[in-house]
């Protein structure tokens, strides 16, 4: 049985959004899957719950690798090394009551749900990702059901609200 929830996302700036965008609808239209916007979870909440407070500035991670599972949520997607203000905004969401715990934080983009296209990761929209450090500047409060287990579940999201991170 679907349960509501609350996800905490980093969103990346324009430009590293452009980019991440690009390769998740090229990759959607191979599949016939949904485009969904780049996102790394930070973590969800099990009720609404404030973002205030949980980053206090941009942060920038490097990509280390593109990975997938057999997961339908992390089928191929981007992994990143943590940061120190990643690491603190983590800690920050989990000393919240509302905090859901949930499978071991993994700080990634993913570009595909479902079984990606033959080749996904060997396209140069794809492996362009692994070359730049992206800047996350927002943090978006994102209301959904889990589990997600099909293109259906992605209908349901609803950002209900954004934070505006300063810059340095």
């Amino acid at each position: 049985m679907p349960v509501r929830v609350y996800s905490v996302w980093c969103l990346p700036e324009a430009k590293d959004e452009t980019r991440f965008a690009d390769a998740i609808e090229d990759l959607a239209a191979q599949s016939g899957g949904p485009a969904f916007q780049p996102h790394l979870t930070l973590g969800t909440f099990a009720t609404r719950a404030p973002i205030a407070g949980l980053a206090d500035r941009t942060f920038s991670l490097q990509p280390l690798a593109l990975d997938g599972t057999p997961v339908f949520t992390t089928s191929l997607f981007v992994r990143f090394g943590l940061s120190d203000e990643l690491s603190m905004a983590r800690a920050a969401l989990e000393s919240r009551d509302a905090f859901r715990p949930g499978r071991d934080f993994d700080p990634h983009i993913s570009l595909h749900y479902g079984t990606p296209p033959p080749d996904a990761g060997q396209t140069e929209t794809v492996q362009a990702l692994l070359r730049a450090p992206v800047l996350f500047d927002r943090l978006a409060m994102v209301e959904m059901e889990v589990p997600i287990e099909d293109y259906s579940a992605i209908e349901t999201w609803r950002i209900v609200d954004v934070l505006v991170l300063p810059r340095d």
